[in-house]
This record gives C-alpha cells, structure tokens and sequence, in this order.
C-alpha cells in the first residue's frame, strides 16, 4: 500500500497577521520546542489525512458548493491557549473570538466531507492558531508574562477578514511545510 499525501481544510490567515504573530513569537520567545513556521499560521477547519485523488476531486466540486453559500467575515484574535496537561503543554495557540459565521462554515464542510466518504474526527469543534509544539520549561507551564505580552501586543481590532478557505497539502520534510492544492472564494 502507497503513503498518500495528507490534506486538511483551513482558513488561511493574513500575511500581516501571519508577520505580527511571528514577531511576536520572536520576541517573547515562549518556552517551546517546535515553533510553527509563520507562513504556516491557519485555522483548521476539517483535517481529511491520506486521501485518494478521485475523493479529493468529489471533495473539491462539493467545498465549491459551500463556498458558494457562506459569506465573507471577520475574525479577530483574542487569546492565548494551549492543548495538554497545564505542567507541560503539548501544543501553544493563539485563538479568535466566537465568530458564528466561522462555526457554520466548519459545521457545512464537515458534512460535506462525511457525504463523500471522509471519516473524520469527531470532536468537538475548537478554532485555533497552533504557533509552537511541546513544552521546554524548567518549571510548570505559566502564561501570566506570555498573555500580558501578547495582550500588549494584540488589542481588540486586530482583526482579519475571511475571504477564502482552502485545502492544504502537508509536505513533513519542507519549511514552510503546507502547501495550498485549492481555494474557495467565500461569496
């Protein structure tokens, strides 16, 4: 059996958005191993996995479809999170304020994706901006110095317009390693 190329579906995030949440992972230097290139920085909508080519083409028609039926909208950053045990984090994220337009969105492609045969994680839907992997502290995991940073940084407009969403190829031995096969135009 052959290794198929991985796929998921995301939001793709503005290139100055991208440039102010990678210098500020610069400066403030959080206590992670793996940071996540900038040019990487997205919102996951659905991640698909292997997927055979003749899906991902019954996939695309159908994310068209959708594209089709959701308006542009705003999302704007908010806060700082993370994924594991507080000690020792293994994934740091940035989030976005509750923005209904983006739950619908991810809620539509879900169920495309299910109606031509893509098994997908079942879980409860948690937009996020992953930004670096696996926690380096000496000490248990604080975010007290991290968030007054990242507060101070970003205020209450920083905000992006959604206008697309797209499907990414991952390519593991490549930096940046995401790769967009296909875009959809929000209408």
């Amino acid at each position: 059996m052959t290794n198929q190329p991985h796929f998921f579906i995301a939001v793709p995030i503005n290139e100055k958005m991208k440039e102010k949440l990678g210098s500020w992972l610069q400066q403030s230097q959080p206590p992670f191993q793996k940071f996540v290139h900038e040019k990487d920085f997205h919102i996951t909508l659905a991640f698909l996995g292997g997927v055979a080519p003749k899906l991902l083409e019954q996939l695309k028609g159908g994310l068209q479809t959708v594209s089709e039926q959701h308006p542009p909208f705003s999302l704007t950053i908010q806060d700082l999170g993370f994924f594991g045990q507080k000690a020792g984090p293994r994934i740091f994220w940035a989030g976005v304020k509750h923005e209904q337009k983006l739950f619908d969105l991810q809620k539509h492609i879900y169920e495309t994706c299910v109606n031509v045969g893509i098994d997908l994680e079942k879980r409860a839907y948690s937009p996020h901006i992953t930004l670096a992997r696996k926690y380096i502290g000496d000490v248990p995991y604080n975010d007290q110095e991290l968030k007054q940073s990242f507060f101070t940084t970003f205020k209450d407009d920083e905000s992006w317009r959604v206008s697309s969403f797209v499907i990414y190829q991952t390519h593991l031995n490549r930096t940046p390693k995401y790769e967009v096969v296909a875009s959809f135009q929000l209408e």
